[in-house]
């Protein structure tokens, strides 16, 4: 059985403070120290000094430091977990740990034999927490706390999983087309396999916890199958990969501002697929895939939509059918949705760009499957005069 020590004070102190997130910056304050004992003291110290001390020696503040606290603010009592882990091999690998702590240091990297300091409020009377690594079996638990008080944890041992002691899944790659299912790779938490001549394959000895099972081969997409794993557990699964899909397009975007989309226009026509590189913008005819978005394309199984979309002054987008691009003339004057929307032939979509002041508007001309057919639909377009203007 798990033992808990605890350390009380004399006293419960007790605070006035709105809930906020410990701190008060967004940088991350990792309370690591070389010994459980350390750790205590320092805990001690911070739950029961003032808590208008803001940026100690380690650079810790408490919420709304230095600031008067009002009135009616919400009263919280304050507590302290210390957790030290090792590994039963030895690795000196970091973990990541995990809690839905108020401390801006538990949910981040966590080396073992260090003993880190959570400090946590006590709106609730446990905690719960994992510690994780892909090549060991994951720590799911929970500990009781209560105001004022310091409890450690200190005896968490990382298993490492072998062929014995983990999880077997087994399963088949179905492929778009019927086309040789040989030689798929599929990657689950730190393992590698590939597929056999019908498909089938074997991971032994994966970790119990949370993992991802993907799969690769040259023009088929796979959407990720998530995974939990106990330990020892038996599993079977069946991964579908299709075509890589991609959208010929029609587009014109506005730049003066105004939900105007009949005249003053810049235009084109393109080809647009999922890359997790690509995030599309009207604003420089998608030539500059930068990270400042107005969308980007993603693929699901079969389907391709419209995600993504850009996160910065409330910007939007909305799916019409049954109208063509040039006879829409103006950006209607409705809320515009963050998507997923999905992607067909025929769709026109009206998008509120990402500065939240501009508009444009797409329309699929049509689905491309297969590399071959998107090769295809670029010849088509190469072969089309440039207009005037261009």
């Amino acid at each position: 059985m798990r033992s808990y020590r605890r350390f009380r004070f004399a006293c419960v102190i007790v605070v006035f403070m709105p809930f906020t997130a410990f701190g008060n910056s967004n940088s991350r304050v990792d309370l690591d120290f070389d010994s459980v004992d350390e750790a205590v003291r320092y805990a001690q110290k911070r739950l029961a000094e003032d808590r208008s001390v803001c940026n100690d020696d380690r650079g810790w503040s408490f919420p709304d430091c230095g600031e008067n606290r009002r009135a009616n603010s919400t009263s919280e009592e304050f507590a302290a977990v210390v957790i030290k882990y090792s590994y039963d091999d030895g690795s000196d690998e970091p973990a990541h740990l995990i809690c839905p702590s108020r401390s801006r240091n538990g949910n981040t990297r966590f080396w073992p034999n260090k003993a880190r300091v959570l400090f946590v409020t006590t709106h609730e009377y446990t905690m719960a927490f994992r510690l994780t690594h892909r090549r060991y079996h994951e720590i799911v638990d929970r500990v009781k706390i209560s105001g004022g008080e310091v409890t450690v944890v200190d005896d968490l041992v990382l298993e490492h999983a072998t062929k014995e002691s983990g999880c077997e899944v087994t399963g088949r790659v179905w492929l778009e087309g019927n086309e040789g299912r040989e030689d798929v790779e599929l990657t689950l938490a730190s393992s590698k396999v590939s597929t056999g001549p019908k498909g089938e394959f074997r991971f032994e000895g994966i970790a119990k916890g949370n993992h991802y099972l993907s799969a690769l081969k040259k023009r088929y997409h796979f959407d990720s199958e998530k995974l939990k794993l106990e330990r020892g557990e038996r599993v079977t699964v069946a991964l579908k990969g299709y075509y890589h899909r991609a959208a010929r397009v029609r587009w014109a975007y506005q730049p003066d501002g105004s939900r105007d989309l009949s005249e003053g226009l810049e235009s084109g026509e393109t080809i647009l697929s999922e890359d997790w590189r690509k995030c599309y913008r009207f604003s420089d005819g998608f030539q500059n895939q930068s990270r400042q978005r107005d969308f980007a394309i993603r693929q699901v199984e079969d389907r391709l939509q419209v995600d993504d979309v850009g996160s910065y002054q409330n910007p939007g987008v909305i799916r019409l059918s049954g109208i063509e691009l040039d006879e829409v003339l103006q950006a209607p004057d409705v809320i515009y949705e963050r998507g997923p929307l999905p992607m067909r032939e025929g769709d026109v979509f009206i998008f509120k760009t990402r500065d939240g002041g501009k508009y444009a508007k797409l329309q699929v001309m049509e689905i491309i499957v297969s590399e071959d057919a998107k090769i295809k639909a670029m010849v088509e377009m190469a072969r089309q005069p440039l207009d005037e203007d261009e």
